[in-house]
């Protein structure tokens, strides 16, 4: 349908900076296919189109004058274009790395071609092939946003650092124009799915923010020695995956902050019966080390845990002293909003435990409550904000 018989003989080479003529013409060995055609006759648009990905980057990175027709490019620009826009959401692993440099590449190669049109008498001459590189380095750097590693690895390709000062120059312009329009393409796919990444950098108007103007005050604690008919309300009710421990040391410090425990964590003990009567003194064997870690990786649900009839819940009290982080990390609430969203940055907290002077839990800061403040205050994209308050709690 697209494309047109070519002889490969008229195929023009690029070989120590002068143009010649090569029968056999190859592209690090892969000849390009008679697909559709006569033997040794080639179609331009079925060496893109029909080939897989690394052989189409290989024919447009190919040192060749004219391999390739305007019409064949363009077209195949626009399809695979659409296509990549069409799957890059998809749960599928095609990745998108190669098929940004195809794209780009592409591009690159369309662009040196009206090069070559415009100074036709140049000595050297034009080679395309060097702007599909560089066209590949500025899409890659603008969906992407990186800029040394990219550098290096193109430039590892051409295994040539003749080409490191204009791939430099154009992968940082990409990256600058880029960033004027907004994230990058992997930070709005991860908006769409509703995954909770933080920036690297927080809003500039936020540093005079304390962290009590942001955090949730209602907070689900559980006791050292809590009632299990307690643990398993608040896990009915709630989706939360963190909870504050707490112990009661007495009149006007009643919230104690003692550590914290994961969802998970509870739902393996009331899974594996680690929980007593009130009145039995005898100790619960605690799980080993290997079996507790093993069974954390499994899926376990409140719903289909194994528990005592309801109207005897009250009955049992779960320790969960063994099994807490008492290690874990809190934040004043006087603290700077700054300082608690760099602590989540740097170390992937996914909820922060706020405590007052007298350590007593007064709220807690999640990776959720961060994205919707900061969208809510400092944003206006009502999508992302949609899209966040649907996103799993924390």
């Amino acid at each position: 349908m697209f494309g047109k018989c070519h002889p490969i003989a008229d195929v023009e080479v690029y070989l120590n900076n002068d143009v010649t003529c090569d029968r056999n013409i190859t592209t690090d060995g892969k000849q390009l296919k008679s697909l559709f055609c006569a033997e040794n006759e080639y179609n331009d648009f079925v060496n893109l189109f029909m080939n897989p990905q690394d052989q189409a980057l290989t024919h447009l990175f190919a040192r060749t004058k004219e391999a390739f027709t305007f019409p064949a490019l363009i077209v195949f620009l626009i399809l695979y274009f659409l296509f990549v826009v069409v799957t890059s959401g998809l749960t599928l692993a095609g990745g998108l790395f190669v098929p940004m440099m195809l794209v780009g590449a592409t591009f690159g190669r369309i662009l040196g071609r009206i090069v070559m049109l415009i100074f036709p008498d140049l000595s050297p001459p034009i080679d395309p092939s060097i702007y599909a590189l560089i066209g590949s380095a500025a899409m890659m750097s603008g969906f992407s946003r990186t800029t040394i590693s990219l550098v290096v690895i193109l430039i590892e390709l051409t295994e040539n650092t003749q080409y490191l000062l204009p791939i430099m120059l154009a992968t940082m312009v990409a990256k600058w124009t880029a960033d004027a329009f907004g994230h990058s393409l992997y930070d709005e796919l991860m908006e769409l799915k509703s995954i909770t990444f933080l920036d690297h950098h927080p809003p500039h108007s936020a540093y005079l923010l304390r962290v009590n103007e942001v955090m949730q005050p209602h907070v689900w604690c559980i006791n050292q020695i809590e009632n299990l008919q307690t643990i398993v309300q608040i896990l009915s009710s709630t989706s939360h995956n963190g909870f504050p421990i707490i112990k009661d040391k007495g009149e006007g410090k009643e919230k104690t902050f003692c550590g914290m425990i994961l969802r998970q964590q509870l739902l393996v003990l009331i899974e594996k019966h680690k929980f007593k009567k009130h009145d039995d003194d005898s100790q619960v064997e605690v799980l080993d080390y290997d079996t507790y870690h093993a069974l954390l990786n499994r899926k376990w649900s409140i719903e289909n845990a194994k528990l005592p009839p309801n109207d005897r819940l009250g009955e049992y009290v779960l320790d969960v002293r063994p099994y807490m982080d008492r290690s874990a990390l809190f934040v004043m609430d006087t603290s700077s909003f700054i300082d608690a969203y760099r602590t989540f940055q740097t170390i992937g907290l996914r909820h922060l435990p706020v405590v007052n002077d007298e350590m007593q839990i007064v709220g807690i800061l999640t990776r959720h409550d961060l994205l919707v403040f900061i969208d809510e205050n400092y944003h206006d994209t009502m999508s992302r904000r949609g899209s966040l308050r649907q996103s799993p709690e924390e």
